[in-house]
């Protein structure tokens, strides 16, 4: 599916699917693809409601990805650092 091979182009894009398949089933199947959100399209456009909360919940998935690759980055150089003084770290 496209969502899988856009993530593996772009492993930090967040993905949101707009459908109108209004099914659990495809929902879930979406996001286990990888997709970050979910909308269902509606005749009355209701859905484009959502998108502004749906674009600051994916900003902030990117954010938290970015920050625990950052926060894993710096505690393998710290981890690195002291085992170099030769100190026991378990």
């Amino acid at each position: 599916m496209l969502i899988g091979e856009l993530l593996q182009v772009l492993p930090d894009a967040a993905v949101v699917m707009l459908t109108g398949a209004d099914s659990a089933e495809s929902a879930t199947e979406t996001l286990k693809l990888g997709a970050s959100d979910y909308l269902v399209k509606r005749p009355d456009l209701k859905h484009l409601d959502e998108l502004p909360a749906v674009i600051d919940r994916c900003l902030e998935r990117i954010r938290w990805k970015r920050d625990e690759a950052r926060l894993r980055s710096e505690m393998d150089l710290m981890l690195t650092a002291i085992r170099g003084t030769g100190d026991a770290v378990s």
